[in-house]
């Protein structure tokens, strides 16, 4: 969080005479009452004038003239619009005279700026923490007004911080300003997380990394390992099975397969379809003490929920008993604005986290538009700056040098066709496959570090011929890069052998 130094505001200190008398009456100073402090305190573009109530009758003055009669049984009047330079002027009126009493304002006068307010960031939010001394509390940041606490307070939640935002506290009493620069606390992870990110960019043809329209997942490829020619599964190129498989890193056919063959939630469990009960990557992270993270934008992810809930799910047998429900939170959210809440939920626990964030945005707009047409690429670029803001909220929660990153598709899509069922079509099961992060190779190819894979060229191996990089290796891949073991009874990457760095 970088420093910036603190802005002052400031009131001239420079005070004036007061006119003619407001009453007709004069009064003789020598019965005037006891003289109290009249302060200033700047409160965001407002200055709130407060002084100590002694049954008189008030009347404000600013800069020589007229501002308010507060009356009687007042001590605090609030100037929504002060001028530049606002000095102030009490004239009160009692059963034993009248008094006049020049309100002390902000003279400039700082004290050197204390050590003991914190900034800690957490769960997407900025906590700050001050000792109260005493005086009224304002917190500033980047120079600028955002909140007035008030006397007495000693903490403040910045629950919309910004990048780089930089905070102090401003306290004000009668005679002094002081302000306070808030330092970040900087700790290291007490449990040293690691926080493996799955992002599934639905719909999102393998060629619109490079197209210019994805600078962003480009710089991930850059910096990371990658090929642009990774593969669905062989029978099926659609949503629901693809993902399942992502999940599961099981194919949809075969004695192992999960047979999630239908593209919407067809109700039951995935273990229902399969015969069998079909573990998944939230089963190895949950039962190994860990957190798991959804967030889709589909309804169809139902099935994904309901599968590995309290009711469905398989009981934990691994070390101590974490229960059935293998998926941790489970949002339906539309992704432009699902990313702050998905970083917070994503570091809101204890553990090593899995977590799955889905972009429906491509797909969506494929089907609607058709693919490679100005309305998808619209929605490429849209689904480009969500990753980016991904990136920014994991740096910003100071958890990015802990995370690795995963970014898939689930299928392309024709051009200028709004369907992607044809499982033979090149342009369909034709998919990126990007890995970010600590330990990950910058610049690699991953059929170049993996020669045992199958670099498919334009084909569509079957599932016993060769093994091209798929979207099923997600689920091994995720466990290995969190030190766990592969999930029961899967197939793809089941011995974790693809290699990233």
């Amino acid at each position: 969080m970088s420093r910036n130094a603190p802005a002052r505001f400031a009131i001239s200190g420079l005070m004036f005479a007061l006119v003619a008398s407001l009453t007709a009456v004069a009064l003789s100073p020598s019965n005037a009452g006891a003289a109290t402090v009249c302060s200033v305190v700047a409160a965001g573009d407002t200055n709130v004038i407060s002084w100590e109530d002694q049954g008189e009758r008030y009347v404000l003055r600013r800069n020589g003239s007229w501002l308010a009669s507060p009356g009687r049984n007042a001590s605090t009047y609030t100037d929504a619009s002060p001028e530049a330079e606002s000095t102030y002027v009490l004239k009160a009126w009692g059963a034993n005279g009248s008094r006049t009493e020049e309100c002390v304002t902000d003279t400039g006068e700082v004290e050197p700026p204390l050590a003991d307010c914190v900034a800690e960031v957490a769960n997407g939010q900025v906590t700050l923490s001050w000792s109260d001394d005493g005086g009224k509390h304002i917190v500033r940041r980047n120079g600028k007004w955002l909140a007035t606490p008030g006397a007495g307070t000693s903490s403040f939640v910045d629950t919309n911080p910004i990048q780089d935002g930089t905070y102090l506290i401003r306290t004000r009493t009668a005679v002094l300003t002081t302000d306070r620069v808030c330092e970040e606390a900087v700790e290291e992870p007490a449990d040293d997380r690691k926080f493996v990110v799955h992002v599934g960019l639905d719909g999102l043809r393998a060629d619109q990394v490079r197209s210019g329209s994805m600078p962003n997942l480009a710089r991930l490829a850059d910096e990371g390992a990658s090929t642009l020619n990774a593969r669905t599964d062989p029978a099926l190129t659609q949503t629901l099975p693809n993902h399942t498989s992502q999940f599961t890193s099981r194919y949809v056919y075969g004695s192992k397969g999960h047979k999630i063959t239908v593209n919407e939630d067809p109700g039951g469990t995935i273990h229902d379809a399969a015969g069998q009960y079909v573990a998944s990557v939230f089963d190895v992270v949950h039962d190994n003490g860990g957190r798991t993270v959804v967030y889709t934008g589909k309804e169809k992810f139902n099935l994904i929920d309901r599968s590995y809930s309290a009711e469905f799910g398989a009981p934990d047998t691994t070390g101590a008993d974490d229960g059935p429900d293998k998926i941790d939170v489970f949002e339906k959210e539309d992704p432009t604005v699902a990313v702050v809440p998905f970083v917070r939920d994503l570091i809101a626990g204890e553990g090593d986290t899995f977590g799955f964030f889905h972009i429906r945005t491509p797909d969506s707009a494929g089907h609607v538009n058709g693919w490679l047409t100005p309305g998808y690429t619209a929605a490429v670029m849209q689904s480009d700056a969500l990753l980016q803001e991904l990136v920014d909220a994991l740096a910003f929660a100071g958890v990015l040098d802990q995370t690795t990153i995963i970014v898939t598709s689930d299928h392309g899509g024709p051009a200028n066709d709004d369907s992607h069922r044809d499982h033979t079509n090149v342009e369909n099961y034709t998919v990126p496959f990007v890995v970010w992060g600590q330990g990950v190779l910058p610049g690699a190819d991953l059929y170049e570090l993996n020669p045992d894979r199958d670099e498919p060229g334009v084909g569509q191996p079957e599932r016993w011929v060769a093994t091209p990089v798929r979207g099923h290796d997600v689920g091994n891949l995720a466990l290995d890069l969190l030190g766990l073991p592969p999930i029961p009874g899967s197939f793809a990457n089941a011995d974790q052998s693809l290699r990233v760095g």
